[in-house]
C-alpha cells in the first residue's frame, strides 16, 4: 500500500469505494474492492465532509436496496423477511415489546439484606433462582420480603 496518494488518485479511490459501498453495503468489502485498507477511508471520511456525506448517502441506498429485497422475499412467503420488514417499517406496532417495571428502593433493600458470604450453598442456589426469576419476569415487582409475585 502506498504511503501518499495524489489528489487525483484519492478522488478515483473515493469514487471506486463509494461505488462498491452502495453495491455491497459493507465498508470492509468496499475498501477491499477499492484496493486500500478501510482505515484509509475512515481517515478520508474524517477529513472530507463531502466524502462523509456521500458515504452516508451510499449506506442509505444500500439499506433501501436491502429493504426492497426483504419486502420482495416477504411477498414470496418468507416469514422471517416479513417480520423483519414490518419491524423496520412499522415499529410501533411490530417491534419486540419489553416493559420493565422495577422498584429500585425495594431491589436495593433486597441486595443490602443479603450477605452472600454468610449464605449456605443451598441458600445461594435459592437466591440465584430468585434473581433469575426476577430477570426472566420483566414486569414483576419485588415485595418488601424480597419475593416476586407468582406468574
Amino acid at each position: 500500500m502506498r504511503a501518499m496518494w495524489s489528489p487525483e488518485d484519492k478522488a478515483k479511490l473515493k469514487e471506486k469505494f463509494l461505488d462498491a459501498l452502495v453495491e455491497h453495503g459493507s465498508i470492509l468489502v468496499a475498501a477491499q474492492e477499492s484496493g486500500a485498507g478501510a482505515h484509509l477511508f475512515y481517515k478520508m471520511r474524517r477529513e472530507d465532509r463531502e466524502f462523509a456525506l456521500a458515504w452516508d448517502k451510499r449506506i442509505e441506498c444500500s439499506v433501501k436496496i436491502l429493504e426492497d429485497s426483504m419486502y420482495e422475499r416477504a411477498l414470496k412467503g418468507d416469514n422471517f423477511a416479513a417480520v423483519a420488514w414490518l419491524r423496520a417499517h412499522a415499529p410501533a406496532k411490530y417491534k419486540d415489546k419489553l416493559q420493565v417495571n422495577t422498584n429500585i428502593e425495594q431491589y436495593n433493600h433486597l441486595q443490602q439484606t443479603i450477605n452472600l458470604n454468610a449464605l449456605s450453598l443451598d441458600d445461594k442456589r435459592q437466591y440465584r433462582e430468585l434473581l433469575t426469576k426476577l430477570i426472566d419476569q420483566p414486569t414483576s415487582r419485588i415485595d418488601q420480603a424480597g419475593q416476586a409475585p407468582p406468574p
